[in-house]
């Protein structure tokens, strides 16, 4: 699943404005550091569902 689609099916944090998405800068700091620290690729929709509670609340502006 592409990054895009689990934003729109509200697995991964993010926001619209005036038609962008908008992923906030922390939830790309602990992804980065989550790639870090596991030495490589990270599954962005899983690893956002289980470590972010705002993930949960992403689904606004259908």
């Amino acid at each position: 699943m592409t990054l895009y689609r689990a934003i729109k099916a509200g697995e991964f944090p993010a926001i619209r404005i005036r038609g962008r998405l908008i992923v906030p800068s922390r939830v790309l700091e602990e992804l980065v550091n989550a790639a870090v620290s596991e030495n490589g690729a990270v599954n962005a929709a899983a690893w956002a569902q289980a470590d972010l509670p705002m993930a949960a609340t992403s689904r606004r502006d259908r």
